[in-house]
C-alpha cells in the first residue's frame, strides 16, 4: 500500500473549476457594476441566476489527473481504501490489490464484502457508516467588504450509524420490538438487586453510545433505542417488585433525570439511568471503550452494591 499510495498521488492542491472560476469573475463584475449603476432589473437577474449555477458546481475539479491521492485504513483483517479520482482508478488499484493479495500472500478477499462504491453512497466500515453529504443550505456572510452568500456544506465526510445494527443491538439484549417500539421486561434479571438492573442497562447504552460517540447522527440513531431500553428496564423493574411502571417511574423521577437512591456501608448512594444527554461527542470517562458483555452484572455471583 505504501508503495501504491506513492505511485498514485500526484498534485500538491486541488486545481480550480475553470467554469466555477469563469462565473465567479463574471459575477464579481456585475457586483461592480451594480453598485455603480445601481440594482437594475437586468443586473440583478443575471447575479441571481450565476449565483444559482455556481451553487450547482464544486469549486475545485473534481476529475483529472492533475490531483489524486490514496488513503489507506486498516484495522485486523478489515481495511478500506479511499481514492480522490476516478472510478478507472479506483478498479485499477482494486485489481492491483487482489493480485498482490493472491500471488504474495496466498489469501482471497471475501467477494461479497469488497466492492467500489461512491463517495456519496459510503461504505459500512468498523460498524460505521462513511459517506460524503452536502446541504442546499447557504449562509450570508462578507468576504472582502462585499455581502454575500456561501454554501454551508459540500461534500464532507460523514459517520453515520447503521440503523441494521441498532436494531441487531435491540434484539441482542431483549429491550422489544424495534418495529413496533413495544419494549419488554428482562425475567433473566428479575433476582438481580434494583441497582445491578440498572446498572445492567447503563452499561449497555453507555457501551454502544460511547463506540458510536464520533457519528453525526449518534443522538437521532440511539434515540428510540434509549426510548425502549429505559421503558424496558422500568417494565422490568415493575415485574420484580410485582407494580406498575407508573409507579417505578414516580419512585426514580427527579426532575428530568430517573435516580435510584441505596445504601452502601450505611453510607447513602445515588445512580443515575444513562441518558444520551449524558453523552458527549469524544471519549468520556466512563471506562467503556466497547460494546460490553454484560453477563458478569447479571450472574449470581456479582452483587455490586455490596462491595
Amino acid at each position: 500500500m505504501k508503495s501504491l499510495t506513492e505511485e498514485f498521488n500526484a498534485g500538491k492542491r486541488r486545481p480550480e473549476n475553470p467554469e466555477y472560476k469563469r462565473l465567479g469573475k463574471r459575477r464579481n463584475y456585475l457586483r461592480a457594476k451594480i453598485n455603480e449603476e445601481g440594482k437594475t432589473p437586468e443586473l440583478m437577474d443575471e447575479f441571481r441566476k450565476i449565483g444559482e449555477t455556481m451553487r450547482s458546481l464544486p469549486s475545485k475539479e473534481t476529475h483529472g489527473d492533475h490531483f489524486k491521492r490514496l488513503r489507506y485504513c486498516r484495522y485486523a483483517d478489515d481495511f478500506a481504501i479511499g481514492i480522490t479520482g476516478t472510478k478507472e482508478d479506483a478498479e485499477e488499484i482494486m485489481q492491483k490489490v487482489v493480485t498482490f493479495l493472491g500471488r504474495n500472500l496466498k489469501l482471497q478477499i471475501a467477494e461479497g464484502k469488497s466492492s467500489i462504491k461512491s463517495a456519496r453512497e459510503g461504505i459500512t466500515f468498523l460498524s460505521y457508516h462513511i459517506r460524503t453529504w452536502r446541504t442546499d443550505k447557504v449562509v450570508k456572510t462578507k468576504i472582502r467588504g462585499a455581502h454575500t452568500t456561501i454554501r454551508t456544506v459540500a461534500e464532507h465526510i460523514s459517520l453515520q450509524v447503521p440503523e441494521a445494527r441498532i436494531m441487531q443491538f435491540c434484539q441482542k439484549y431483549r429491550y422489544g420490538d424495534w418495529n413496533t417500539g413495544k419494549y419488554h421486561h428482562r425475567p433473566g434479571l428479575l433476582r438481580r438487586s434494583d441497582a445491578e438492573i440498572i446498572m445492567t442497562y447503563n452499561a449497555e447504552l453507555m457501551g454502544i453510545t460511547n463506540y458510536y460517540c464520533l457519528a453525526d447522527d449518534v443522538k437521532g440513531k440511539l434515540g428510540k433505542l434509549q426510548y425502549i431500553a429505559n421503558y424496558s428496564l422500568l417494565k422490568t423493574l415493575a415485574n420484580k417488585h410485582k407494580t406498575r411502571k407508573s409507579e417505578i417511574l414516580k419512585r426514580l423521577k427527579q426532575g428530568s433525570e430517573l435516580i435510584y437512591r441505596y445504601e452502601v456501608k450505611g453510607k447513602e448512594k445515588e445512580l443515575k439511568v444513562f441518558k444520551l444527554k449524558h453523552m458527549t461527542k469524544k471519549p468520556n470517562n466512563w471506562g467503556i471503550d466497547e460494546i460490553p458483555d454484560t453477563f458478569c452484572l447479571a450472574s449470581p455471583r456479582s452483587e455490586m452494591v455490596r462491595s
